[in-house]
């Protein structure tokens, strides 16, 4: 057994405790000393009990330093920096036999269903581990909310097309930064919408209000992309779609993980968005300040 500490969601409240867990890993795991975990959303919904979770450490966003590897682990090797794919699949559909667990229809999340990485270590199945080249961690801490933004680029949107990112927040300035990295230039990214003849809007609405302004956003016959995160039922203007003749796209997430590390590593302009380091025992500071609006993406360090 080792002792760690770790941010744990228990009896409903957050806790910063010190935990007794095997940090052995099995024959196909590996164990990673977490350097920083990102703050998201999600870790604040769960917190707030909007998402459900329970007896379990936060956290899904990191990057760390493979420290012990299982016996069975070839792809991997003490030293090598990562990060994590956080969610767990079936193991049987054709998402997870490519490993893209992260759109498997059964998947479950470290942080939410299974203890994540605010914490010192986190040991994790070798297929969840992503392999990165040295860069720094906080670029690495930004493999999953690429992973999740880099989904505009498996949908029908085209380089030439007239394209609106509607919102100001955070999920919206990464996939402004992504298609711009991926060689789309006609793309607008604001809050305020001054006319409606775009052939792709992309909304990251927070409610029904914003997602009815990116539908009138659209020219007649054009496609509305989804990109929220809203988990409860909104109410949506179904005359509009249906007399403008709009088509709809979800853009959960990313199929390329390849890709997704490639942008981290070359081309993806992250530098102006990575905020401060905390401590652990900081989280509610972290948490109350980093949905500020312009706040930048911040991380928690275990000791």
């Amino acid at each position: 057994m080792n002792t760690i500490k770790a941010l744990v969601k228990e009896n409903d409240k957050l806790i910063v405790k010190d935990m007794n867990k095997s940090l052995k890993p099995l024959k196909d795991e590996v164990l990673v000393k977490v350097e920083l975990g990102g703050v998201c959303l999600t870790d604040i919904y769960i917190a707030e009990g909007i998402i459900e979770s329970e007896n379990v450490i936060l956290g899904h966003e990191c990057s760390g330093t493979v420290v012990e590897i299982g016996t069975e682990v070839t792809n991997l090797k003490l030293g090598d920096l990562v990060s994590i794919n956080p969610y767990i699949g079936c193991g049987e559909c054709d998402h997870c036999k490519k490993n893209n667990f992260q759109l498997c229809l059964e998947q479950k999340a470290i942080g939410k269903d299974f203890d994540g990485v605010f914490s010192e270590y986190v040991l994790i199945n070798s297929k969840n581990v992503v392999k990165f080249n040295k860069v720094s961690f906080e670029r690495i801490a930004f493999f999953e909310p690429v992973l999740a933004c880099s989904a505009v680029l498996n949908t029908s949107i085209k380089k030439e097309s007239k394209i609106l990112i509607f919102g100001k927040n955070r999920i919206a300035d990464l996939t402004n930064r992504i298609l711009k990295a991926n060689g789309f230039k006609n793309v607008e990214f604001t809050e305020q919408i001054a006319e409606a003849d775009y052939d792709y809007v992309i909304e990251t609405a927070r409610n029904s209000s914003e997602f009815d302004q990116a539908l009138s956003a659209l020219k007649p016959g054009g496609t509305l992309i989804l990109k929220s995160r809203i988990f409860k039922s909104m109410g949506i203007d179904l005359y509009t779609i249906l007399r403008k003749n709009i088509k709809i796209e979800p853009a959960y997430y990313y199929d390329n993980i390849e890709h997704v590390v490639e942008m981290i590593e070359n081309n993806l302009y992250l530098d102006d968005i990575i905020g401060k380091t905390y401590k652990l025992d900081q989280y509610e500071y972290v948490f109350e300040h980093s949905l500020q609006k312009g706040a930048l993406k911040v991380f928690l360090k275990g000791e």
